[in-house]
C-alpha cells in the first residue's frame, strides 16, 4: 500500500511539472507574440524606453555585470526581461504571503 501511494505521489508531482512548463511555454509565446503584434520593429526609441524601465524593476535580479551595460543592448532581449519581472514578480508574492 505505501508503494503505491508512493507512486501516486510520484506521478502527481511529475504531471504537476510537466504542467508548470507547458504553462511557462505558452506564456512565453503569448508574450513575444504580444511584441510581434503590437509593437512596431522600426520603433526603436519604444523598445529603448522600456528596456530603460525594466532593469530599474528588476535590478534586485539583475546580475551586477549586466547592471553595467548600455539599455541599448537589451533591446532584443524585451521578451525575456518581462518574463523574468513576471516570473520574480510571481515567486517574491508566494514567498511573501507563505509567512
Amino acid at each position: 500500500e505505501d508503494a503505491g501511494n508512493e507512486g501516486r505521489r510520484g506521478f502527481k508531482f511529475l504531471a504537476s511539472q510537466i504542467a508548470e512548463l507547458i504553462k511557462a511555454d505558452r506564456k512565453d509565446r503569448y508574450i513575444r507574440w504580444i511584441f510581434a503584434k503590437h509593437l512596431d520593429p522600426c520603433d526603436w526609441r519604444t523598445k529603448r524606453e522600456m528596456v530603460e524601465i525594466l532593469p530599474r524593476r528588476l535590478s534586485e535580479v539583475i546580475p551586477m555585470r549586466l547592471k553595467d551595460r548600455s539599455p541599448a543592448q537589451f533591446v532584443e532581449s524585451i521578451p525575456s526581461l518581462i518574463q523574468l519581472h513576471l516570473q520574480t514578480s510571481r515567486l517574491l508574492d508566494q514567498v511573501y504571503t507563505k509567512k
